[in-house]
């Protein structure tokens, strides 16, 4: 989150914030909570669904500060963090922001040597390198055409 000072640039002291994050949004369990807005203080609980800034400041001549929180959501898709969530002490009210999700997943990187194009319908043979971690895991894998293939696990 960025507080923005207002134009003439004024000291700000002491100001605040509480925000009521959106549904199906809540904080990381490593929120690794931070802020530039002086010695203002962030207070997000793992798991919890808002965060808070309490006696932040601005110095005379600062556009800025921000309040980083890490948060994590239920599903990938779009969330809006209105500005109905947010309650304040000496600042003007935010603007409403959103917060798009994309699905978290292993990308498949491959190539095809010799190739003149591929037409729809035709299957394609590309060696795929997908980084997986899966140490004390068991990992399925469906569609292997290479029955040689395995995973190597190294501890440590």
């Amino acid at each position: 989150m960025t507080v923005t000072n207002t134009s003439e640039l004024a000291a700000k002291s002491d100001f605040g914030f509480t925000d009521s994050l959106p549904a199906g949004v809540s904080v990381a369990s490593d929120a690794n909570a931070s802020t530039t807005c002086g010695d203002g203080t962030v207070s997000a609980t793992a798991g919890g669904s808002s965060l808070a800034l309490a006696g932040g400041d601005l110095a005379a001549g600062e556009k800025s500060c921000t309040v980083t929180v890490n948060v994590t959501a239920a599903k990938a898709g779009t969330y809006v963090n209105s500005s109905e969530g947010v309650a304040t002490v000496g600042l003007n009210p935010p603007a409403s922001a959103t917060l798009t999700v994309k699905r978290k997943g292993a990308a498949a990187v491959g190539t095809a040597t010799n190739s003149g194009g591929l037409l729809s319908g035709n299957v394609v043979q590309a060696p795929v390198s997908i980084p997986v971690n899966a140490c004390g895991n068991s990992v399925n894998v469906v569609g292997l055409l290479n029955p040689a293939a395995g995973n190597t696990c190294v501890n440590g």
